[in-house]
Parts: C-alpha cells; structure tokens; sequence
C-alpha cells in the first residue's frame, strides 16, 4: 500500500513537472514572439520616420528651388512691354531708313516769283501781259512718263525712261538714274553707275549731285573712283 502510494506520488509529481515545463517553453516562446512583435513594429515605425523625413526633405528642397507663387487677384495688370532702345547710332538710322519712305524722284517745282506776285497783286493782272505759252519738249513728255510710273512704284520703267535722257545729256535725268542706282530701285543698286551719273549731274551744275557723288564715293575702292573719273571725263553725249 505504501508503494502504491509513493509511485502514485511520484507520478503526479513527474507529471507537475512536465507541466511546469510545458508552461515554461510556452511562456518562453510568447515572450520571444511578443519580442519579435516589438521588434517589427519598432522597425516599422523607423522606417515610416524615415519615409516622412525623406519626403520632408524633398518637399523642402523643391521650396527652396521652384519657391511657390502666390496669385493675387488685385495684382494691377501687366504694364505693355516697351520697345527696346537701338543699341547703336547706326542701328537706329537703319531702322529709320526702312521706316521712312523714299525720297520722290521727282519733286514739284517751286512757284515762279512773277507768278506769287501776281497771286498777291490781283490788280497787276490787268496789265501784265499774259505769258508766252511754253514749248512742250519730247524730254518734257518723258520726265512725265517718269513721274507717273514712279507715282504708282513702277521704278523698273522709270529706269527706262530716264536711261535715254540721261545718255542725251539731260542733267535732270541724270542726277535721277544715279538716285535709282544707288538705291537699287528698278535696277540693280550699283554704286559705281551711281557715283558716274551723280558726277555727269554735277558736272553739268546740279549742285546737289556733287555731295551725293562724294557720299557714293565712300562705298569704293580708291581704283574704282579713279576708273569711274576716267569714264566721266571721256564721257560723251550718245
């Protein structure tokens, strides 16, 4: 009976034991999940800082390259750009010869004094005796023709009308095809025929022909104004 009971004793108390150390390995492996739980969670909250301070980073980056702009509804509205400024003298002058329309080749002529004075002397009249009426030269048709081809820009046929006169010795038609060359207007721009032809102008008293040959001049080799005062001075009426 004593056997009995001590076997069942020890049985009982292996088996506590074996209980003891069940709960143990459990307690054991909830403490080292509980671990590993914290562990996860606490990498996880790291990693979330880190993802928010990269995305402060940037976002402070971008501030400081592409600041924001603020739109204002009462802002005043832009002012209207102004036109630059030529940057130099001679730019400016070529702005204003592209701008500025070209000189007439014809200009009208100046009223005769007899006639101003008879237009202020209505009483002159009575007694003055009406003028010769002038002969209409063939020059006189064609300086016409001249004129009404370049009224309505045909400079190509007023080249052609002056060219004959101009070779005849008519120092207006002359001093007008020079103007033609030098500003390649119905011919090629040639400044030698024009430095030639505002020097046969000047030659024949248009006074206005001698400064415009020497400003024509200054677009020349010195050869070519020596060959062009040779031809000028062999020059004669075709």
């Amino acid at each position: 009976m004593t056997q009995q009971l001590e076997q069942e004793r020890s049985r009982l108390e292996s088996q506590r034991k074996l209980e003891e150390d069940k709960r143990r390995q459990e307690d054991a492996q909830r403490k080292l999940l509980e671990e590993r739980q914290s562990l996860e969670a606490e990498k996880q909250r790291l990693a979330e800082q880190a993802r928010l301070a990269a995305r402060q980073k940037t976002a402070e980056k971008k501030r400081h390259q592409e600041p924001p702009v603020v739109a204002r509804h009462d802002a005043p509205a832009a002012a209207p750009m102004e036109r630059p400024a030529a940057k130099s003298a001679e730019e400016g002058l070529k702005t204003a010869a592209k701008i500025a329309p070209a000189p007439a080749l014809f200009p009208e002529p100046a009223a005769e004094p007899a006639q101003t004075e008879r237009a202020e002397n209505p009483q002159s009249m009575a007694t003055a005796r009406p003028p010769a009426a002038p002969v209409k030269s063939a020059a006189a048709d064609q300086l016409a023709s001249a004129k009404i081809a370049e009224a309505r820009g045909d400079y190509g046929s007023v080249a052609a009308i002056l060219r004959p006169l101009a070779d005849r010795g008519d120092a207006g038609a002359q001093f007008r095809l020079a103007q033609l060359y030098e500003g390649g207007r119905g011919v090629s721009r040639n400044y030698n025929q024009a430095y030639i032809w505002y020097s046969l102008a000047a030659r024949a008293g248009i006074a206005a022909a001698a400064a415009d040959r020497d400003r024509v001049a200054g677009q020349l080799q010195p050869a070519e104004v020596r060959q062009a005062d040779r031809l000028v001075n062999n020059w004669r009426v075709r």
